[in-house]
């Protein structure tokens, strides 16, 4: 079966998933009136309560569990930009697609993410140590600096990207260790359009989703 390289689609949104655990309880704040700070926060723990499946351990998402699922998902999907996050990725493709293709590419993109990204993070990323370092906030924009200590990994530091809407931030883009996950999410997506088609990009991201395989250390951090 071909397969969809899905690091950097996993890294867009599970890499800032790291700080799960050790912040779930520290953040109670509207995220449409928090400040940065508590932005991240509050959606790491809203992350944090998203059900996976584990049937090597026997554990089973409940219907009600199901349910719940799909209200945090919608609300992790209000509390991006995934519209912008989308053209960012295809860059002059976007603007070649049709409003029924751009919608496509969100809509397959915005599934990936509630059923791959977030389940298997949650699942993956959790009793980590971490740490929230600084906040920079400049006009419309922000910075929130954090790093990790994970036992195979060792220090990992990961920065949120925010920008300021009408009413709410938006997360738009994570650094790992300085390395735009945006960025990457770019190439890859690019160097399949190019190689291949947009069909193609759509076909692998839709495999990703029926397959819902269960993340590795490399998928979560796109390290080898």
């Amino acid at each position: 079966m071909r397969t969809f390289n899905s690091n950097s689609m996993l890294r867009i949104l599970g890499v800032f998933l790291l700080t799960a655990a050790a912040l779930s309880a520290g953040a109670a704040a509207d995220p449409a009136e928090a400040p940065p700070r508590e932005f991240v926060l509050e959606l790491i723990e809203t992350v944090n309560r998203v059900k996976k499946s584990d049937p090597e351990k026997g554990i089973e998402v409940t219907p009600a569990e199901s349910k719940e699922n799909e209200l945090l998902s919608d609300r992790l999907n209000r509390m991006l930009d995934i519209e912008q996050i989308s053209s960012y990725a295809l860059l002059e493709h976007w603007e070649k697609l049709d409003e029924k293709n751009r919608h496509l590419f969100v809509s397959t993109f915005t599934e990936l993410l509630k059923k791959v990204a977030y389940p298997n993070a949650a699942k993956f990323l959790r009793d980590l140590e971490v740490k929230v370092k600084t906040e920079k906030i400049v006009s419309n924009r922000a910075m929130v600096n954090t790093s990790v200590i994970h036992p195979e990994e060792g220090r990992i530091d990961i920065d949120y990207r925010l920008e300021q809407g009408k009413n709410s931030w938006a997360l738009v883009d994570v650094y790992l260790d300085g390395v735009s996950l945006k960025r990457n999410l770019r190439t890859q997506c690019l160097k399949i359009i190019r190689d291949h088609s947009f069909e193609e990009l759509i076909s692998r991201m839709q495999e990703k989703i029926d397959e819902r395989e269960t993340a590795d250390l490399k998928e979560v951090t796109g390290r080898d």
